[in-house]
């Protein structure tokens, strides 16, 4: 009586292991389980059951155990029928059986008694509910992607969909995050706690700050799914969201579809914030609409090479950006230009150096010809005479700290492919290998010039190059049983950044009079970073 307790354990143990139908991962793929019943309700041993993707017609054909159960795992996210037939009873036939990647759904049947010849139809989709897995999210289907409006069909956009996900804009240097991805914060964790997987292998960019190193395009995503919650444990690095990409394959039909996308400024309403400033607007005068230019187009093709067997799949998207931007800033007025701060000698005295004490008393206020908190041409640095020649002057109203506005021109241009072949080797072997390119090139120029540098025009810090991102996946399933799946996968990354101020090629610490830095290659050229802040503003030059 003493083991009676620990036997029940066991019992229960037992039957949860064993008792319940179990799908494994399904990372890059899905599962259709559920029982076959006669007509009053106990088990069809050895019915034969049969899972028909309705695009590929690739067929999966499973016996059920002495339960009645069948599981049949390994199944690309898209449109399914379910046959199930057994000797004295007609055929049953389930279809639009519509399976989500990273899921398992359950189809139970009842047979009914009659000839096997005849055939019981439904043609109704079966009940959505979600009862064989607890992880919390939402599956995107491949008709929302396509009809969902999203900014520059940049899917990473449609995570604002899932409760407990927001988005901010470009938390990351446009630079580094060639994407275009929005930073994203889940359920009140930092955006670098999520994960970002293609084809079930990893698309973080785990040494920068964890954003997604490719956004795929529209045209070649199948379905994709996000999970806030309850992950499976093959998820459990991350704190955040998993967001779940599957590319599409080919199917038994040739598929193409052709897409172009257009806006520029004409069509655009002037922006008062910015009309007047110098630099921006048509011909640079000030008035009107900033430039703007974007195209956006591409194309997708697939189909058989082996019809029910092999298939093949292809997309391309490129995108050219133009767009002016404008911004103010401080720079140093023409009294503080010539060292003369005496506007400031009340509130903030400039002490000369060359005065004092160490432990800083005995300083004395700079004075030149009697006046206070101004510096004698003699004393200002020949290198801050440089320095200041390279600023351009204050075009605002040069009494307050935002003094100087001024604009330019963006340019970000992007090419991204994917290409995917799938192989149906046999019943129970199944490979895929696909390979996804992205080169993004951005010039995003400085506030102040090529050699002064400063913020850049369109924000963060300004830089020009190429962004090189690579994302290769290899898929090897091969099925031993009902309960018995082995899978190997293999994956690539590669995510490159060339990108360089605009003066990188320019020995401008030289010129200004600052030795020993440009040594005569790229990652030391240009303009050291300057930051000088105080009661004059704040501003900086150069590239920090």
């Amino acid at each position: 009586m003493r083991n009676r307790p620990l036997a029940s354990a066991l019992l229960l143990f037992g039957l949860a292991v064993y008792g319940t139908p179990t799908a494994g991962g399904q990372a890059v793929s899905g599962a259709i389980t559920g029982y076959v019943y006669d007509p009053s309700g106990a088990p069809v041993v050895g019915a034969t059951v049969m899972v028909k993707n309705v695009d590929t017609g690739i067929t999966t054909t499973r016996n059920t155990d002495s339960t009645g159960l069948y599981l049949i795992t390994n199944l690309n996210p898209g449109t399914y029928s379910v046959t199930a037939e057994a000797t004295g009873f007609r055929r049953f036939v389930q279809g639009n059986v519509v399976l989500r990647v990273d899921s398992t759904m359950r189809i139970d049947t009842h047979l009914e008694l009659g000839e096997l010849t005849q055939e019981v139809s439904v043609t109704a989709a079966p009940d959505m509910l979600k009862t064989e897995k607890t992880d919390v999210g939402q599956a995107i289907s491949e008709h929302e992607l396509q009809s969902l409006p999203t900014s520059g069909r940049n899917l990473s956009k449609l995570y604002n969909l899932t409760p407990g996900v927001i988005q901010n804009f470009f938390q990351i240097g446009a630079g580094e995050n060639p994407s275009e991805f929005n930073a994203t914060l889940v359920n009140g964790q930092f955006f670098g706690n999520s994960e970002y997987e293609i084809d079930g292998i990893t698309d973080t960019a785990y040494g920068f700050s964890g954003f997604q190193v490719i956004v795929p395009t529209q045209e070649s995503v199948q379905e994709m799914k996000i999970t806030t919650a309850s992950y499976d444990p093959e998820f459990g690095s991350s704190a955040g969201m998993v967001a779940q990409y599957v590319t599409k394959s080919g199917t038994n039909n040739i598929h193409a579809s052709a897409f172009y996308f257009h806006r520029n400024s004409a069509t655009f309403a002037a922006d008062p914030f910015t009309e007047k400033i110098p630099g921006t607007g048509k011909e640079g005068k000030g008035f009107g609409p900033a430039p703007f230019k974007w195209h956006q187009g591409g194309f997708s093709l697939g189909g058989p090479l082996k019809q029910n067997r092999m298939f093949w799949f292809g997309d391309y998207q490129f995108t050219r950006n133009l767009q002016g931007a404008a911004l103010t800033a401080t720079v140093p007025n023409d009294a503080f230009r010539a060292g003369d701060f005496s506007a400031l000698a009340q509130t903030h005295p400039v002490f000369d150096p060359r005065t004092g004490n160490p432990d800083g008393t005995g300083r004395q206020q700079f004075s030149c010809n009697g006046v206070l908190n101004v510096i004698c041409p003699n004393r200002i640095s020949p290198v801050a005479r440089n320095l200041l020649g390279l600023l351009p002057r204050a075009n605002l109203n040069q009494s307050t700290d935002v003094n100087y506005a001024g604009g330019g021109t963006t340019l970000f241009d992007q090419d991204q492919f994917t290409v995917r072949y799938d192989a149906n080797i046999t019943e129970r072997d199944k490979f895929f290998v696909r390979y996804t390119f992205l080169n993004t090139f951005l010039d995003n120029p400085p506030l102040f010039g090529t050699k002064a540098g400063g913020t850049a025009v369109g924000g963060l810090s300004p830089q020009t190059g190429n962004t090189r991102s690579q994302h290769v996946a290899l898929n090897y399933t091969h099925t031993f049983g009902m309960n018995l799946l082995t899978e190997a996968r293999l994956g690539l990354v590669r995510f490159r950044l060339d990108g360089y101020q605009a003066d990188a090629d320019l020995r401008t610490n030289d010129e200004v009079g600052i030795p020993n830095i440009n040594t005569g290659d790229r990652l030391t050229g240009g303009l050291a970073g300057i930051n000088v802040s105080g009661p004059v503003g704040l501003w900086f030059m150069g590239i920090s």
